[in-house]
């Protein structure tokens, strides 16, 4: 017999086959859609891509890297991420972007470095923590409190947050006091 185009089925939406199919498993998810074989494809959710036709599920985009797009089909639909943030596989929204260790922000924006007598170690919107007082630090964007410098033997400083270490004040006369001494009281 004969075939005639009336008896030909469409397959199911965002899928494709080739002229001739004669199986409903012929029909292939498009590209920016995944799905199996013969079934209604779904789109790539945002944060993924996928740019070949078929079953393969979508590809996520790497870290540091966002899409708020679903239906991709491109790897460079994927966004860097601003400068000084992270974000993890697959990330669909800007906001994912949080600040890296020794840097603060809003989420989703450049963050600036923890200046001088601070630090912050953890990634996120949180703001720098500032060395404690008998402490100082004259770099930026540091990552814990470790780097923070004591006061040298003989020397004290009630400052929080020193930059550098000439808010460590000699104690009076012939007294000498310990490290990270943080009051003139501890000069003996």
């Amino acid at each position: 017999g004969e075939i005639y185009e009336s008896t030909c089925t469409a397959c199911p939406m965002h899928t494709y086959s080739g002229d001739g199919s004669g199986l409903r498993t012929n029909c292939s998810c498009n590209l920016g859609y995944t799905g199996p074989d013969g079934s209604e494809c779904s789109e790539c959710l945002a944060g993924s891509y996928k740019d070949v036709n078929g079953s393969a599920a979508c590809s996520l985009c790497a870290q540091g890297k966002y899409s708020n797009e679903t239906g991709e089909i491109y790897e460079s639909t994927c966004t860097a991420c601003p400068m000084h943030t992270y974000s993890g596989d697959g990330s669909g929204l800007r906001t994912n972007c949080s600040c890296n260790l020794g840097y603060t922000g809003p989420d989703g924006s450049e963050c600036s470095e923890c200046l001088a007598g601070s630090y912050k170690d953890v990634n996120g919107s949180a703001p720098c923590s500032l060395c404690s007082p008998g402490k100082f630090l004259n770099s930026t964007a540091n990552v814990e409190e470790s780097s923070c410098v004591l006061c040298a033997p003989g020397t004290y400083s009630n400052v929080t947050g020193a930059h550098n270490s000439s808010v460590c004040d000699l104690c009076p006369n012939t007294t000498l006091s310990p490290a990270g001494s943080t009051q003139e009281s501890d000069c003996v």
